[in-house]
């Protein structure tokens, strides 16, 4: 155990297979190559960031038949078979590790995914796309396995694959604001979520999961502009507003935020009011998301206002706020500004020992993606003491590094991909 124990991280194996041979590498996985080193974090130089791993793996050959070979620090390699066309390790993601393949490992899995998906588990199908995902980020792989992989998702039906792929999807699509990849980005995962948009549908029916997978297929629709979405939940925020008809709790969310981004001042209010009066925490925090999204920047500026007076906005509702109206594109700046200009009456407000004030670093510096906005961070808290908040100004620094990185890698690749997916009869919504 003293692998796991002693040594901080967890590792990335590295997997090939050529003629029924699988080699197998493990190295620390990191996240930025960069700045790897923690100055507060032990090192074990003895250990020298090597990891007893049970590899579990399933193969083309027994795609049912979970198998276990155990990689003891060292590299391995073992026969599976000629046969054998694909292999697929972490079973279940049950281990403690990411895991990479070789160019051929990708394209084979892929290719899996899009012709014969339910050859492997939800759980694997999840963990390959979280994999990917993360691997695009880390740089180790490039952006187009990751959209690659996207692609079966037409055929996916359940809840933890399209769970995962949404929040990195969104993710990108956040990076990629201001870039033309942006629309089409949203473009591109409309087409995805189209055919399950038509079949999940607005009634609140199924079992738990299913209402889960509703829910997030409906707000992916509202976030990709799709009309037939957005008027239908203005309709019912229309009902509940006007006619106090009540709105199933897993359709809340979607219809509160879309009836606020499209609706009027008055349709806001509302909102405010029902966050006022409401005794509920849970519809008290989904009032005040859906107060984020507005479109107008007087309401948004004075909502930020409100953070800083504790009889409008209880101080443990303000990083609700701020982290929502942060990933609002028409609020994203006004937050930062916010932070900056009010930076002393905050730390009065939550203490200048108090981690919130790291959390309200992170989160209205989340959605930086560029040199000039690393800079402007930087300028400004190399006069501040944040206290407590030193390690999440490090954190948030590093993020903003890592969506440099991310753009310097990958942009050119993505909007060149979403170009040539978009531009074939069956990549477009017709």
């Amino acid at each position: 155990m003293d692998t796991w124990t002693l040594q901080a991280g967890f590792p990335l194996i590295s997997v090939g297979l050529e003629d029924g041979l699988v080699t197998a590498s493990q190295a620390r996985f990191l996240v930025c190559e960069e700045n790897v080193t923690d100055p507060n974090e032990p090192l074990n130089s003895t250990l020298g960031y090597k990891w007893h791993v049970p590899l579990t793996y399933v193969t083309s050959a027994n795609p049912k038949n979970e198998t276990m070979h155990w990689m003891n620090l060292t590299d391995v390699e073992f026969e599976v078979g000629k046969e054998v066309k694909w292999i697929k390790f972490n079973v279940g993601q049950r281990g403690f590790y990411r895991v990479t393949y070789d160019e051929g490992g990708w394209d084979a899995l892929i290719h899996v995914l899009q012709t014969e998906p339910h050859t492997l588990s939800p759980a694997d199908r999840a963990s390959l796309l979280d994999d990917a995902f993360t691997l695009v980020k880390a740089g180790t792989i490039n952006a187009t396995v990751a959209l690659n992989l996207s692609l079966y998702l037409k055929r996916e039906s359940l809840y933890i694959p399209w769970h995962t792929a949404l929040n990195h999807l969104f993710s990108w699509v956040q990076l990629l604001f201001n870039y033309s990849a942006h629309t089409l980005m949203l473009e591109y995962i409309h087409t995805l979520i189209l055919p399950h948009y038509e079949r999940v549908g607005w009634m609140d029916t199924g079992t738990h999961i299913e209402r889960l997978l509703r829910s997030e297929i409906l707000m992916a629709a509202v976030e990709c502009g799709n009309i037939q979405a957005i008027e239908e939940a203005q309709k019912r925020f229309a009902a509940w507003r006007n006619k106090n008809e009540s709105i199933p709790p897993n359709l809340r969310s979607v219809v509160y935020k879309t009836g606020v981004r499209y609706g009027t001042e008055e349709d806001w209010r509302h909102c405010w009011q029902v966050y006022n009066t409401s005794s509920i925490p849970s519809e008290k925090s989904l009032m005040l998301k859906a107060m984020a999204q507005t479109r107008d920047p007087w309401l948004m500026q004075q909502y930020l206002e409100y953070t800083l007076d504790g009889s409008k906005i209880r101080p443990q509702d303000v990083m609700i706020v701020l982290s929502e109206v942060s990933q609002n594109p028409g609020g994203r700046l006004s937050a930062w500004r916010m932070v900056r200009q009010h930076w002393t009456q905050i730390s009065q407000l939550f203490g200048h020992g108090s981690f919130t004030i790291g959390a309200i670093i992170k989160a209205v510096t989340s959605p930086f993606t560029s040199a000039f906005d690393l800079g402007e961070v930087e300028s400004f808290f190399s006069n501040v003491d944040v206290g407590p908040g030193e390690r999440a100004l490090a954190q948030a620094l590093e993020t903003i590094r890592l969506h440099i990185q991310w753009h310097e890698h990958n942009l050119d690749d993505v909007t060149q991909w979403l170009h040539q997916q978009l531009s074939q009869p069956e990549g477009r919504d017709e």
